[in-house]
């Protein structure tokens, strides 16, 4: 059997298909050969199941690297319903359980580990790879690991740390968006053999109408467009409260919408998703928190309400629109004061040392880490209490926050799960005090004193499992227990939980002294990569997806035919003086008597007529204008 055979037999055995899409294949193979490789396939690629169809044609585990939480559980999930033996491993997983799917991935037992890159830093974890009988490598959203790219993690150089341990197993890297700049990260940052392959897809997608639009009255237009647009769409802003804001507005004039930011809870989250994955909700408006490994085939409109930052992020997003090859809209809405706010906002994207300094020793004195503890610990994070407890501005903290995860001092994750902590309030004699008449208390703590060090000094994790298998009760029990005593005031007991999740990288440093040169030097990527987005909004020659292309390296001379650009749905500009001569053209028409939609276009030259429907919606916006029940379009007397 050849490995073509071999690949496709897998293909229709776990996936019922009878042929890959384009490149899947060629990256099957270079894999399977033993080739590290980069896979740069666009949005709605298939990248999945370029590093899941290989591994399961090898023998061994196959260990991918992934920054989200969802993503894998979403990954694992759907291996499992293929009776494929898969595990991940993330913050929140109890201790037991840890040692049990390591335990399988040592003795050959799971086909996939999903791992997130700070797992990586671990010594332990090194340690139990090491006796992994390891197939390949896959590395999601790979574009992460590379300081140009548009959505750094520090934590991502992790792996560049452990490869040096597994130069004899190749590397798949996936990304659906990266520079040239990037994929040369890429290969340096993970070592790639002199060797390696690079295959990329073609970032063009013809069925995709990419049209941008400068707009005064950015809501009404929104409206127009959703109630004149047909299926299911995203539409995605910059903030959260704009989001709420926005959907409540749609549903209001009759448009079936939700919103999704990672500010709510992950249960609401989920419940959201599935709504509008399975066509109970039409339309999403959003933050870039969704659609990281959603699938949805049929979503026939992607509309932008604010510019996004960077091209990556806006070819990412818009490409969730069409991915079942069919026709849909991508559309940009901006004002000149969206550019500006924006320019601002990188502006003060990068907090001075002593800001940064007072935001990082805050949220250790907030999460009660002392100096020199707290490395690899998670904590529930609670980010609008500790907005009250800082009392900086909050755009100023969570701007904080960031450069404190880039520069690799913490990380946040949003949707993660925080292990369960532990302070014992009572000094160590008055504790033994307590034991002898308390037997319940003394067998407790006995069990957990043994476990670990540190509970009287610092908040310490603790696995309520691993206790109550010692004291052969049930976990609930033991939760129970400690709940009875933080309410004496003996313990301050946390239970893990659901929550954003927040973990020290390395001990807590009396101080910090961030390196201005590096902010400097992202500052200036930031702009950059705003550069190109005005001028994608500000473009009115190029093919949009000739432009798209051409930033991302890929030579494209040709015209799509579809965007504005081709088919000449340019927007058009008024100046002043035009919106003058057509204000003062229908008040004298309409003064003299009521007239149709039809009647207004007679008016002008046929070339005019989209300039005095501009004029007209603005005059109607403001109350200049009335249409009656017949379609009459009247002159108010008032003005």
């Amino acid at each position: 059997m050849t490995l073509s055979d071999k690949i496709h037999e897998v293909l229709r055995t776990y996936w019922g298909f009878q042929s890959f899409r384009p490149l899947q294949e060629d990256v099957i193979t270079s894999i399977l050969k033993g080739i590290d490789t980069i896979a740069l396939l666009p949005t709605g690629g298939g990248k999945s199941i370029c590093f899941q169809l290989p591994a399961m044609a090898s023998d061994g585990i196959c260990i991918v690297v992934s920054p989200l939480i969802a993503l894998m559980k979403d990954q694992v999930d759907g291996l499992l319903k293929k009776k494929i033996p898969a595990a991940a491993l993330f913050s929140g997983v109890s201790y037991n359980e840890q040692q049990d799917i390591l335990s399988k991935a040592v003795n050959g037992k799971l086909k996939f580990l999903y791992v997130s890159p700070e797992r990586l830093a671990s010594e332990e974890f090194r340690s139990w790879l090491l006796n992994m009988d390891i197939c390949f490598f896959a590395i999601d959203e790979a574009h992460c690991i590379s300081q140009w790219g548009y959505d750094f993690r520090s934590e991502y150089l992790k792996i560049a740390e452990v490869r040096p341990l597994f130069l004899n197993k190749p590397i798949l890297a996936l990304t659906a968006s990266a520079t040239p700049r990037v994929v040369d990260d890429i290969r340096k940052n993970l070592l790639f053999s002199p060797n390696h392959a690079t295959i990329t897809g073609s970032f063009v997608r013809t069925n995709l109408k990419y049209i941008v639009r400068e707009f005064d009255n950015k809501l009404f237009r929104l409206v127009q467009a959703v109630k004149n647009l047909k299926g299911t769409g995203l539409i995605y802003t910059r903030n959260r409260k704009t989001a709420e804001e926005l959907a409540g507005y749609l549903r209001q004039v009759n448009v079936d919408a939700d919103y999704y930011h990672a500010g709510l809870p992950v249960n609401i989250r989920l419940a959201k998703q599935k709504n509008w994955i399975d066509n109970k909700c039409r339309i999403m408006t959003c933050t870039n928190a969704f659609g990281m490994g959603i699938d949805k085939p049929d979503v026939r409109f992607v509309i932008h309400y604010d510019p996004p930052e960077s091209i990556e992020a806006y070819y990412q997003e818009a490409g969730r629109a069409g991915r079942d090859g069919n026709n849909s809209f991508c559309i940009m809405m901006f004002t000149n004061a969206d550019i500006f706010n924006e320019k601002n906002r990188i502006r003060e994207k990068y907090p001075s040392n002593e800001v940064l300094n007072k935001v990082y020793q805050d949220i250790c004195n907030y999460l009660g880490i002392i100096e020199g503890s707290g490395k690899g610990i998670s904590h529930s994070f609670k980010i609008e209490e500790f907005f009250s407890y800082n009392k900086l501005p909050i755009l100023k903290i969570h701007y904080s926050i960031q450069i404190l995860q880039m520069l690799g001092y913490l990380h946040l994750s949003e949707t993660g799960v925080s292990k369960s902590t532990l302070k014992i309030l009572l000094s160590e004699y008055e504790l033994y005090k307590i034991q002898v008449h308390d037997e319940d208390l003394n067998e407790l703590f006995l069990a957990i004193l043994r476990e670990r060090g540190g509970y009287f000094d610092h908040y310490t994790q603790i696995d309520e499992l691993k206790i109550a298998l010692k004291l052969n009760k049930t976990e609930a029990h033991v939760c129970e227990l400690l709940n009875k005593y933080m309410k004496k005031g003996w313990v301050d007991y946390q239970p893990k939980t659901q929550k954003p999740v927040l973990t020290l990288l390395d001990g807590r440093y009396a101080d910090i002294r961030p390196d201005r040169n590096k902010l400097h030097f992202l500052q200036k990527l930031s702009v950059s990569r705003f550069r190109a987005v005005e001028n994608y909004l500000n473009n009115v020659s190029t093919c949009r997806n000739a432009l798209l292309a051409r930033y991302f390296g890929e030579s494209y001379k040709d015209s799509c035919g579809v965007c504005d650009i081709c088919t000449g749905d340019l927007q058009k500009k008024l100046t002043k003086d035009h919106y003058a001569y057509y204000t003062d053209l229908l008040k004298n028409a309409l003064a003299e008597k009521s007239l149709s939609i039809e009647e207004i276009k007679n008016l002008v030259k046929p070339q005019d007529i989209w300039a005095i429907k501009e004029v007209l919606e603005w005059m109607m916006q403001n109350n200049w204008v009335v249409r009656d029940k017949k379609g009459l379009i009247s002159w108010k007397k008032n003005q």
